[in-house]
């Protein structure tokens, strides 16, 4: 690459990353207790009610990053281009999800779901007069996409039809397993439910 005289720069880079996220609060996983009051006749007592509903297996979200870059200077870096692609999967994801009533708890923190972010990002840099006056630009572009890639929707669907059973008074149809590619169907279809 000496030989060329043209480019004054050129680098490529690569990157991996596994990052966690612990904002799921102090002691989520375990079930916290709360101080109450409760009248009995005369007096009132103290109480310690169950706050939380327990889950052993609550852990961090996880992103795991790709990067991959270049930066190329030409004639004597008066033109720089810089290119970044990344592909960022977080997993894990912290969602209170609701849990039937009958257990003394709306709902319950678990790890469900997983979103991909997918893009590339440019930037441009010219100096195009240099001396006395002295005039540069820049610009950058990016691109972005967002995707979710799983969503527990049995889960939360089989917490969601429990809850409205409740709340009626009837007995509804439990789904058993669904899929993503499904989950659209039942959507449309979830106002035909038969008993």
């Amino acid at each position: 690459m000496q030989d060329v005289k043209q480019i004054s720069d050129l680098k490529l880079r690569a990157s991996f990353g596994i990052s966690g996220n612990n904002r799921i609060g102090n002691y989520s996983a375990i079930g916290l207790l709360s101080t109450g009051f409760y009248p009995t006749g005369d007096a009132v007592q103290n109480t310690v009610n169950p706050s939380t509903m327990a889950n052993n297996d609550l852990g961090w979200e996880r992103t795991r990053q790709y990067n991959l870059g270049f930066e190329l200077g030409l004639f004597n870096n008066r033109i720089r281009l810089e290119g970044d692609f990344y592909d960022s999967q977080s997993l894990d994801l912290l969602l209170n999800v609701p849990v039937p009533t009958i257990t003394g708890y709306s709902t319950q923190m678990q790890n469900i779901g997983k979103v991909q972010n997918r893009g590339m990002e440019f930037t441009l840099n010219t100096k195009n007069l240099t001396g006395e006056f002295a005039w540069s630009s820049n610009f950058n572009i990016s691109f972005n996409k967002n995707k979710v890639l799983d969503v527990l929707y049995m889960e939360v669907l089989q917490m969601r039809i429990m809850h409205l059973s409740q709340s009626l008074g009837i007995r509804l149809p439990v789904f058993m397993a669904i899929n993503i590619s499904e989950f659209s169907r039942v959507k449309k279809n979830w106002l035909n439910i038969h008993i």
